[in-house]
């Protein structure tokens, strides 16, 4: 025969927050709702695997899952003034005993209550005397038996039962009288008194409801959470942001990753900006002004010093620096390069007096020229550009030669080297402040001080 129990761990199955909760009920542990709750959330967050309490059953618990009938009664022996001849046979679920009075009803419901460990009975002295027509009067001596056959599971037993004396089978019988069926009934017509094993489910039904309530409150106050957080219509603008957070974060461990993945900020910064917008907030509604446009201004140059500080730290970057060094480098080389070169030249044009750049310019028009009209070389004999005399061997290589001094020189790779350098000039990182708001931020009469502790 199933118990309460063994439903309940059907009910239960192999989910751990409900072989939890049985096996709260089976141990009678006193319950913290909240408590219970954060236990049944950690379970099913968690997937853990949590054992039935009690596994192995005592031989009582498996006396109760057997079942018992008791098919037959004879030869009562010292009961009331039962007779030793009597002898009648029971059903197998319900018996009711009726009769006329003095027909022994109160004897037999009597003797099945002695034997029960389960009785419900209005009276307070069960003490059954012995056969009154019985000659010896020695109670004491007499012992009160009975004869009973009855079932148990698929086993049939007959035994010689003394009914002063524990059974260990016939003891799970339930007994109840006449008498006591009335203060058994409450007045919606609910038993007072659960069957045995019931009174579990009704504690296991208690603590779903405590934690359905439970769960109510929480959603409840997270409703309300949120409802605030939206009071102010001026933050309908990341209304749209919080619905793409909302469906492309499944899980609330990943969150905070995901934020400072795509919103990524400085935290000292933000929290000293949002403390002046609560000041300023909470300023407007007195409308002093002039502390508003300080308390802006301080705001700009907070963003200002933060925009600045993060340019800074991108150009000051490890990597930046190496680049910025190679380039300085590079541009060295250069430098020396063409600084040999021209050396070199200048004894190629020792006949000119001053070598500078309008001599270079004038050669480079000159090779431009000829490249502007698909010209490689200089050729003997042909008149020149410049003088118009016939040129000879000598003047054909002068001017070849100032040609290839032109296209070795490093003069454009030089400026790119030099642009390239200025990119990462410090000095180009600038705080952009208005002159207005700069007098305000200087001359502001909170205390600047805290503010910039706090920045530090």
């Amino acid at each position: 025969m199933k118990t309460a129990v063994d439903f309940l761990t059907e009910w239960a199955g192999e989910e751990a927050w409900k072989v939890h909760i049985l096996n709260k009920v089976k141990n009678n542990n006193e319950i913290d709702p909240p408590q219970l709750l954060d236990e049944v959330l950690h379970l099913m967050k968690t997937k853990e695997a949590v054992d039935f309490d009690g596994e192995s059953d005592t031989s009582s618990e498996m006396l109760e899952r057997k079942k018992l009938i008791i098919s037959e009664i004879e030869s009562p022996k010292n009961v009331n003034a039962l007779s030793g001849d009597a002898q009648f046979s029971l059903g197998k679920n319900l018996n009711v005993f009726y009769g006329e009075n003095g027909s022994g009803k109160s004897s037999y419901v009597r003797m099945f209550r002695k034997l029960a460990d389960h009785y419900f009975t209005s009276e307070k002295d069960l003490t059954i005397l012995p056969n009154v027509y019985q000659e010896d009067s020695a109670e004491d001596h007499l012992s009160q038996t009975v004869g009973v056959t009855y079932l148990l599971d698929d086993q049939i037993k007959d035994d010689l039962v003394d009914i002063n004396k524990p059974h260990a089978e016939l003891c799970k019988i339930n007994v109840f009288d006449s008498e006591s069926v009335l203060p058994l009934i409450n007045s919606d017509l609910t038993f007072s008194i659960l069957p045995k094993g019931f009174e579990k489910f009704q504690m296991v039904s208690e603590l779903l409801d405590s934690l359905r309530k439970e769960i109510s409150a929480t959603i409840v106050a997270e409703k309300e959470k949120q409802g605030r957080i939206f009071s102010d219509s001026s933050y309908d603008y990341i209304r749209e942001e919080i619905d793409r957070i909302k469906e492309e974060v499944k899980d609330s461990d990943d969150i905070q990753e995901f934020l400072n993945s795509n919103y990524p900020r400085s935290d000292s910064y933000e929290e000293v900006m949002e403390e002046i917008d609560t000041q300023i907030k909470e300023l407007e509604s007195a409308n002093p002004k002039d502390k508003i446009t300080i308390l802006t201004a301080q705001k700009t140059k907070l963003k200002s010093i933060k925009d600045s500080f993060k340019k800074l730290s991108t150009v000051l970057s490890r990597e930046n620096i190496e680049k910025v060094n190679e380039l300085i480098k590079d541009y060295e080389k250069k430098i020396q390069e063409e600084q040999e070169f021209n050396e070199t030249f200048q004894k190629n044009v020792s006949f000119l007096e001053v070598v500078n750049d309008e001599w270079f310019e004038f050669v480079k028009m000159g090779k431009k020229y000829y490249e502007s009209i698909s010209r490689d070389h200089v050729h003997e004999g042909e008149a020149c550009i410049f003088c118009s005399q016939s040129l000879d061997s000598t003047s054909v290589n002068i001017i070849e030669n100032n040609f290839k001094h032109i296209s070795k020189s490093n003069e454009g790779l030089l400026g790119s080297i030099e642009k390239e350098i200025s990119k990462h000039d410090t000095d180009n990182i600038r705080i952009s402040l208005s002159e207005e708001e700069a007098a305000l931020f200087e001359s502001e009469k909170l205390d600047r001080l805290h503010l910039v502790g706090q920045i530090r």
